[in-house]
């Protein structure tokens, strides 16, 4: 299956002037997961994605269970996870964060959405 971009997703959420909310969401659930992670609004999107694939590359190889409910606290879907390619761990970091991307983009944009 293939992943939405997660750095154009990211980039639409500069356009929006929703990249804030995005990173602090992030930094959010990785909390919520008890899953150290720092995470800048000032990172560029390019750099954002990388720093969110590697984590998600260790908790894959070495916290397999932390994964595991970091995916539970974000709501990502199971389906999507069953569909991604495990075939290679890069690969398959690089998809899970695409997924992670673009559901916490649309966390925002529900947020944004009802919140006026």
């Amino acid at each position: 299956m293939e992943c939405p971009n997660g750095i154009g997703i990211l980039e639409k959420a500069i356009e929006k002037n929703w990249y804030t909310d995005v990173v602090r969401q992030l930094q959010k659930d990785f909390m919520l997961a008890n899953i150290n992670i720092h995470l800048d609004v000032d990172l560029l999107p390019e750099k954002l994605s990388a720093v969110l694939q590697e984590k998600i590359y260790v908790l894959l190889m070495e916290k397999y269970a932390k994964f595991l409910n970091l995916m539970y606290v974000m709501d990502i879907p199971e389906s999507e996870l069953i569909n991604t390619k495990w075939e290679n761990v890069v690969e398959t970091s690089r998809q899970t964060t695409n997924l992670i991307i673009n559901r916490i983009f649309n966390k925002v944009a529900v947020r944004k959405k009802f919140a006026t």
